[in-house]
Order: C-alpha cells, then structure tokens, then sequence
C-alpha cells in the first residue's frame, strides 16, 4: 500500500487539473479515492457509458456512487454505435500503428471530454490486472500447469523445465501465451491461408521462457506470466494503442500501477498471495477464492475501497 500511495501521489499533478478514468472498479476506486485526497489536487472523475440495451451501463451507477462519495466532479461520457464508427474510421484506422485494442475508441472520447472540460493531466489504473495477474487466463494456465505436473509426477517447482522438454503441442495448451491475442486457434485453422495456416507461436513462448529461468531460475510461473505481460502486453498493445491517442489529445496520462517500484513489488508475488481460498491454500476452482483474483492487492482496497464495490461481479464488455 505504501509504494502504490506514494506512486498516485507522484504521479498526481497540483498544477493544472487532474482527471481520473473511474469505471467503477476497484482498481479505478482505490485510484480516485487515494487522489482525491491529496492536498492541492483538483479531481474529476470520467467514466464512459453505452447503450442502455446491452446492459453494461451499471458501471456508471457504481462510479457515480464513489464520485458522489468523495464529492468529486464527475462527467458521465456517452459511446453510442454511430459515433465509435466514427472514431474507429478518423482514429484507429488512420493510426501511425496496427490498433488492436477495442478501448482505443473510450479512450480517445474520455480524453477529448477531459481536455474540453481543461483537464491537463489523467490518472489510469492500467496495468493492475496485467501485474497482479487479475485475469482468468493466469489462473487458468496455472491450474493447467499443476496439472501437467500432476500428470508427470513432478513438483510445481521442477515441472517447469520438464514442461519445456515436450513437444509443441503439449507445451502449446499450458505455457501462458498472453491475453492479447487476436486469432484463436480454430481461426488459424479454418479461416488463414498458407503459410499463416501453419504458424505456430509456441517455440516463441519457449525461448521467452527459458530466458525467464536463466534469469531467476527459482521464479515461480505466475511470476513469469506477469513478466511476460510487462514484456508484451502492456507496451505492444496498450501503451502502443492509447499512448498516440493521448499524445494527439494533448492530455498526458500516468500509471501509478506500473512505477517501477509497484511492478516490482507485485512480480515478485506467489502464488497464494494472488489466489487463496479462506483457509490460504490453492484451488483451481475460481468460486472457492476469497476475495477472488488479486489477493494481496484486494486486502489493501479494503482499507479504502466501499464494500459494495469491492463485492461487485466481475463483469468484462467487449466492443
């Protein structure tokens, strides 16, 4: 909680107002809550809304909540259908860079609300899932990594370097290969032409890998699955989608969850401190961890974060 404090307040800018992306999350919550705060800081709160129909608008009641609740300023961003096909055609497929991530498109109408409303500076909880592993796909290719091991008769600590001996498909349905990938594997089957059709990622995963043990070699997977999101994810896909967006709206954006310090920090992490049941033991099953994904980091938003919020369904939207 310490080095993630003292990261906001750092990142916090006293001289020109400062907005915070508030989805209504726990990340965005403890962000807003913790700069707010702050002696000197002006915050307002962004939060983006969609069409009543797809039921995703609950977001907005639970930010509005929390803004209410610090007595923030709070601008409530509408994204309908007609104008996200005007962004995507004048800002994602005009971009200097391949645009793969959906968000581009809030991102960029959050930030063109947030400099007509003289905002300078934005705050972004990015990065917390990626480095705390708070997304079902870490959990997930770890319990199939326990069971690999399971199966093989070794220990979560010497499975690994076994795991790196066996063929590409073995070592292709347990070795995490990241959340940001655009074609799952039927579509390379059934939809690519040659050569693509035949393309396979896994020997790339397996020199990632390996490199990752010559470096520490007592680092434990999830360990190494955050490095590989710090590595990929966050500055291939994230920060090369939304960076230019920011630098094109004239609003500069800080990540208090990737400072150098809070990243080292949460790499470094196990197992348990990520996933535990109420006895602070492992399971596989999602439903039997308290207080789900995260563990470590949600202990430190209780201290901040409403219950209300902190006990939401974890809810995802796509475009």
């Amino acid at each position: 909680q310490g080095a993630l404090d003292r990261s906001i307040a750092e990142y916090c800018s006293v001289e020109t107002s400062q907005g915070v992306f508030l989805s209504g999350g726990t990340d965005s919550t403890y962000l807003a809550t913790t700069a707010s705060s702050l002696s000197g800081v002006e915050l307002t709160a962004f939060t983006s809304a969609f069409e009543d129909e797809f039921g995703i608008n609950d977001d907005v009641g639970y930010a509005s909540e929390v803004a209410a609740a610090l007595g923030i300023p709070h601008r409530v961003v509408p994204l309908h259908a007609g104008e996200a096909l005007k962004i995507l055609e004048e800002v994602v497929l005009l971009a200097d860079e391949p645009c793969a991530a959906w968000a581009s498109m809030t991102h960029f109408k959050l930030l063109a609300t947030a400099k007509e409303s003289g905002v300078g500076c934005m705050l972004s909880g990015l990065g917390a899932d990626e480095i705390f592993s708070g997304y079902e796909n870490f959990h997930d290719h770890y319990a199939r990594y326990l069971e690999f091991c399971a199966q093989h008769n070794a220990s979560p600590t010497d499975g690994f370097d076994l795991l790196l001996l066996q063929d590409d498909s073995v070592m292709r349905s347990v070795l995490y290969p990241g959340i940001g990938r655009l074609f799952g594997d039927n579509v390379i089957r059934d939809k690519f032409l040659e050569p693509y059709r035949s393309w396979q990622y896994t020997s790339y995963l397996q020199d990632f890998y390996r490199e990752c043990r010559r470096i520490k070699p007592e680092a434990n997977l999830i360990e190494m699955m955050a490095h590989h999101e710090c590595q990929h994810r966050i500055p291939e896909m994230l920060f090369a989608n939304f960076e230019p967006i920011s630098r094109k709206t004239g609003i500069g954006v800080n990540y208090p969850w990737l400072d150098p310090d809070v990243v080292e920090l949460a790499a470094g992490l196990d197992v348990l401190a990520r996933y535990r049941t109420p006895a602070g033991e492992w399971s596989p099953h999602i439903e039997e961890l308290v207080p789900g994904f995260k563990h470590t980091l949600m202990r430190v938003y209780e201290r901040k974060v409403p219950e209300r919020v902190l006990r939401r369904p974890i809810k995802t939207f796509t475009a």
